[in-house]
This record gives structure tokens, C-alpha cells and sequence, in this order.
């Protein structure tokens, strides 16, 4: 039976919410776990990092302003880190003037949502980012499996162009 959770869980979305607002995680945990994701919650910020590798999440929700380190300096420095910069981030605020919201973009979020949250508008702004990362990643897959080695995609199309007007030209001599 553990093995069999462990297996059900281990391919569940796994969200890290990190705000400083109880009230807030405790909100975002009663949305967010009915839709069937793993939620881990964190109120302080500056254990972000001790919390991130073992937590391993596939999508990040952070407050923009905390105490210590607000939330546009921790999505910052996962930017920077090659091991977690692909992760998706969605931001919360309350703040909606729009130097705000070009600095959350300009820094690396992928969205943003508005407190008070809406059940529905947060389900469908995380089920959307999960969903086109997981295109992405099944490009990704599919160029690598198709692509010769040292060869690029581009170079591949190019040389599939050249070998079909040769083709054209036999043909023609014929």
C-alpha cells in the first residue's frame, strides 16, 4: 500500500506555495489539494533553499512582498540556478500597478494571479503552465529522438532540401 501512494504521489503536480500569510497557505492548500496536487507550504522565506531540493517542485507560487527576502528576489535567484531555473512561477500580489507587474515578467514569472484568489482563475492559470511545459518537454523529446547526433534541426531540413532537388535533377536527367 505505501509503495502504491508513494508511486500515485510521485506523479502528482507538486506545488511549493511560499508566502507569509497562514491564512493565505491555508487557503491555497484547501484549493489547490481537492484538484488532486501535492502542496508543500512555507512561511518563511529564508528557508527557501533548505526546503526546494527535498520538496523537488514542479511549479512555484510566491508572494511578492515578504519580510527578509520578498518574493521577486527568491524568484530571481531560482532563475539563476540551472538546476531550478526551468521551474514554472506564478506570483501572488495584491499590488496590481503596472511597473509591478512588467518587474514580476521582467525578472522570470511565468504568471501572476491577484489576492483576494479565485479558486477557479488559480486552478486554471497553474493547469495551463503545467500543460505547456509538459509540450515543451515532449518537443524537447521529440528533436532529440529525431536529430542525428551533431546534427541540428535546422541543418537536418536544409540537408533534406538539398538531397530532394538532387533527386528532382536525376530525375529530370532521365
Amino acid at each position: 500500500i505505501e509503495r502504491s501512494i508513494d508511486r500515485v504521489e510521485s506523479t502528482l503536480t507538486h506545488i511549493l506555495v511560499v508566502d507569509d500569510d497562514l491564512k493565505i497557505l491555508a487557503i491555497l492548500r484547501a484549493l489547490l489539494v481537492p484538484w488532486v496536487f501535492r502542496v508543500t507550504t512555507l512561511s518563511d522565506p529564508q528557508k527557501f533553499w533548505e526546503v526546494v531540493p527535498v520538496a523537488k517542485p514542479d511549479l512555484l507560487i510566491l508572494d511578492v512582498e515578504m519580510p527578509t527576502i520578498n518574493g521577486l528576489e527568491l524568484c530571481q535567484s531560482v532563475r539563476e540556478r540551472v538546476d531550478w531555473s526551468h521551474l514554472p512561477i506564478i506570483f501572488l500580489t495584491a499590488r496590481t500597478e503596472p511597473s509591478l507587474i512588467q518587474q514580476v515578467f521582467a525578472i522570470g514569472a511565468d504568471d501572476f494571479v491577484n489576492k483576494p484568489v479565485i479558486g477557479p482563475e488559480i486552478i486554471a492559470r497553474i493547469t495551463n503552465l503545467m500543460e505547456r511545459q509538459q509540450v515543451q518537454k515532449l518537443r524537447a523529446a521529440e528533436r532529440q529522438r529525431v536529430a542525428p547526433a551533431g546534427i541540428e534541426l535546422s541543418d537536418r531540413d536544409k540537408i533534406q532540401s538539398a538531397l530532394i532537388a538532387i533527386e528532382h535533377s536525376l530525375q529530370e536527367e532521365n
